[in-house]
């Protein structure tokens, strides 16, 4: 066997007649001919760091210091990284880079970097190697990958399954999926259902309260006015009225979308509607509540036409459509 000694390039040998031989490596071979954004790539590939800072500002150009930030990021080269990064004005990443730096579980700094370089599925497997698989976890829900995420926390966290259910539950309905959303809701209230009242205001009650106003909604959805408007009215919230009410009339639930609109305070909708349905004496009993000229103007016009002029005068009054009260004057 000969002895093979390399540093840097030198490759040193010694024959068998005890001659030493030193050959340099062509892969180390620096040439000033080629142009500077080629050299700027060999000295990265053999992570000359200072060599190459030196090239990047005889260069002078945002891509060549982005492409040496990446490689010390690749390498976990962080506070080099950093460096570089706070030379171009990139405060997001030097922040990012700064969280890390003091990280001395290699898969946890690694599964960072690789979140840093957009390799969402190289930083989750690192993840679940480190000290901190929780990260795993975060970065699915971060990812709106929710099915992995309930698989992560099954096995990792499972007091964190009714949080990430209800999170999963408001993607899928946010997107239509009012079958699935409502499975969902029911999955992230199921450990609690016997408590909703005896749980105090902090964060278990309003997780409580998000997962029943999203069953509600997506209850209606499902064709299910009765119940989905029964947990509307046990919760008494104004903006879940308000949003049932929006379901119910696009699926043509006028009375009950009326209904309420008006316990969400929307008195022009509820009025509309009213007036639509020919509802007159609930038309009559919110009316000084409507802002709208255009429904008093309707009002007035219903009313006048069943030949109650006085109430179709106060109406069109209301609408500032003096023509119409002289008229019928």
């Amino acid at each position: 066997q000969i002895p093979l000694m390399l540093y840097d390039g030198d490759l040193c040998l010694y024959s068998s007649g005890g001659k030493l031989t030193t050959i340099y490596l062509d892969t180390h071979k620096f040439q000033t001919s080629i142009e500077l954004t080629e050299q700027l790539k060999q000295l990265i590939q053999l992570q000359k760091y200072q060599e190459s800072w030196d090239l990047c500002k005889t260069i002078n150009d945002e891509v060549s210091w982005r492409s040496l930030g990446e490689a010390c990021i690749n390498d976990l080269e962080i506070i080099f990284a950093i460096r570089v990064y706070r030379k171009i004005g990139d405060a997001a990443m030097v922040q990012s880079l700064e969280k890390i730096k003091y990280h001395e579980d290699i898969n946890l700094l690694s599964g960072h970097c690789a979140v840093l370089m957009n390799r969402q599925d190289d930083a989750k497997q690192l993840f679940a190697k480190s000290s901190h698989p929780l990260e795993a976890l975060d970065l699915c829900r971060d990812l709106l990958q929710w099915e992995q995420a309930m698989a992560l926390s099954n096995n990792l966290s499972q007091h964190q399954m009714p949080l990430i259910a209800r999170e999963y539950a408001q993607q899928l309905e946010l997107n239509g999926n009012y079958i699935e959303a409502l499975l969902n809701y029911e999955k992230a209230l199921r450990q609690y259902r016997d408590d909703f009242e005896t749980i105090e205001e902090g964060p278990l009650y309003e997780h409580v309260r998000l997962c029943r106003a999203g069953t509600a909604r997506s209850t209606i959805r499902c064709g299910n006015f009765a119940s989905g408007i029964q947990i509307a009215l046990e919760l008494k919230d104004k903006q879940l009225f308000h949003d049932c009410a929006e379901a119910l009339e696009q699926m043509n639930q006028f009375l009950e979308a009326a209904q309420l609109y008006e316990r969400s305070l929307n008195y022009d909708r509820a009025c509309g509607l009213y007036i639509q349905l020919k509802q007159w004496q609930k038309v009559d009993k919110i009316l000084p509540n409507v802002t709208s000229l255009k429904l008093h103007a309707l009002h007035a016009k219903a009313k006048e036409s069943e030949g109650k002029y006085r109430e179709a005068i106060n109406s069109y009054k209301l609408a500032n459509d003096t023509d119409s009260v002289v008229r019928i004057y």
